[in-house]
């Protein structure tokens, strides 16, 4: 998806939208913790495997980063935008504002923006240890590889 496909799905405050897409990435979710569990259960040992999880990591990774990134920013969009419109409110009505209830007030109206960005980073960190934990594989394989040619 462009991130124009995406902004479709983050604008508008909609929380079915949210949901629909977090569902467009459900397989990419699905298959990222498929791969967690073949490290855990050492299916991945040798360096083909290893390749191969690599390339579907980092095409994961570049898939996840930008609804990841765009999620964050409507995020701050729509709490900056709640805060300024409880300061606005405050001072149309001669009325006193607190910051600190306006700032909590503004967190809690993004909630779900907040949960869907915490799933796609969470995603994201799992894909970026899966990277690294490769590459170091294929450095050690290539290491061995040396030792035992020399």
């Amino acid at each position: 998806m462009t991130y124009k496909d995406i902004e479709v799905f983050l604008t508008g405050r909609d929380e079915s939208k949210l949901e629909q897409l977090l569902s467009k990435y459900t397989s990419v979710f699905e298959e990222i913790s498929n791969i967690a569990l073949d490290f855990s259960n050492g299916v991945i040992k040798n360096k083909v495997d290893i390749e191969k999880t690599l390339t579907t990591l980092t095409g994961h990774y570049m898939t996840l980063k930008d609804p990841t990134e765009l999620t964050d920013t409507w995020k701050e969009h729509y709490q900056n935008e709640f805060y300024n419109k409880l300061k606005e409110e405050a001072e149309t009505n001669d009325e006193k504002f607190v910051d600190g209830t306006a700032k909590q007030l503004s967190s809690a109206s993004v909630q779900i923006y907040r949960r869907v960005r915490n799933i796609f980073n969470a995603s994201l960190d799992r894909t970026d240890k899966g990277i690294s934990t490769c590459q170091s594989l294929l450095k050690n394989i290539e290491r061995e590889r040396a030792i035992a040619n020399s």
